[in-house]
């Protein structure tokens, strides 16, 4: 099955403000577990890609990292992150 292209519009709404509060709330409480970043994101990112591979293939590694490299250059969003743990 093909990779949908990921439309912006695709990316808003409440039911994905949601799901990005979930994921960040998981991430900060892994965190506050004493799970360092490294460990928490790419076990985030693997599970993001697995789910991808089940429905789409081998190629949405390829293209979950390309998504990801497109966020290097935008602005981090506001949330409170205590780098202290």
């Amino acid at each position: 099955m093909a990779i949908p292209e990921l439309k912006p519009s695709q990316m808003a709404g409440p039911v994905v403000d949601d799901l990005a509060q979930e994921v960040s709330d998981a991430i900060s409480k892994a965190l506050g577990r004493g799970l360092g970043v490294t460990e928490v994101s790419s076990m985030v990112a693997i599970v993001a890609a697995d789910f991808g591979r089940i429905e789409f293939g081998e190629d949405f590694v390829d293209y979950l990292a390309g998504t990801i490299k497109l966020r290097r250059d935008q602005p981090l969003p506001e949330f409170e992150y205590d780098q202290e743990h």
